[in-house]
């Protein structure tokens, strides 16, 4: 059950895909692409697989909160007046 949210953000990626160049929609697509990598490092068995390869403890962690910032980020300004 853990892998459902993970498999449709990145299913809502591949489909955003055509956007990529289209500049006033490609935010879009960073946005929901760091999401997905976001949402997969959630998940405890791909955590726990990636927290190894990634240098030791909690380093998946850190990947995971700085891909969730920068997806947060990757949201342009015009759509939240007043978020940054």
């Amino acid at each position: 059950m853990d892998y459902v949210p993970a498999e449709m953000l990145w299913l809502l990626t591949i489909i955003r895909i055509p956007t990529l160049l289209n500049s006033e929609r490609a935010s879009v697509l960073r946005a929901t692409f760091l999401a997905a990598v976001a949402c997969t490092l959630f998940i405890p068995a791909v955590y726990n697989a990636a927290d190894p390869i990634l240098g030791g403890r909690n380093h998946a962690g850190v990947v995971l909160v700085v891909t969730v910032m920068a997806g947060f980020l990757a949201i342009p300004h015009r759509y939240y007046p007043g978020y940054l």
